[in-house]
This record gives C-alpha cells, structure tokens and sequence, in this order.
C-alpha cells in the first residue's frame, strides 16, 4: 500500500557564491554557484535553485512511500 507523504529538505553551511581553481590547475574555478534539487528522471530540470551564498536553503518534495523487505521504499520526482 502506497502512502503520500512530503519530505522537507533543510540545507545549511551552503558552498558559497564562487570556487576558485583547485590549486594544481586540473580543476576550474566556478562563479554564481547554486544550490537545487535535482529530478530523478529529468536531471535537466532543477527545483528552486538558491543562491550558493543564501543562509540555508529549503525545499519540500511530494513522495511516495511503501514497505518493502529491507524498510520503507521512498520515491518521488
């Protein structure tokens, strides 16, 4: 049996509005760096994108849950 159920992310300590390059040159610098919620099915699609330098961040997702053998199967978009 299949229940509705939501489920509240609460983000904190986010990364920040820049990444500078890693020190050794292999990796590049990012700026206006944000945060988001990605779709299991659509990675494209993207659910309120914060700024990387807000305080926190909250989202609150509409899910399914159900019993399965090893505890409660959550899924959603």
């Amino acid at each position: 049996m299949m229940a509705g159920t939501r489920i509240r992310i609460d983000a904190v300590d986010l990364p920040g509005p820049a990444c500078p390059a890693s020190v050794d040159g292999t990796g590049p610098a990012y700026d206006n760096i944000h945060v988001a919620v990605q779709r299991r099915d659509r990675p494209a699609e993207l659910l309120a994108p914060q700024p990387g330098d807000a305080p926190s961040a909250t989202w609150t997702l509409e899910c399914t849950t159900s019993a399965s053998p090893t505890g409660t199967e959550v899924k959603g978009p």
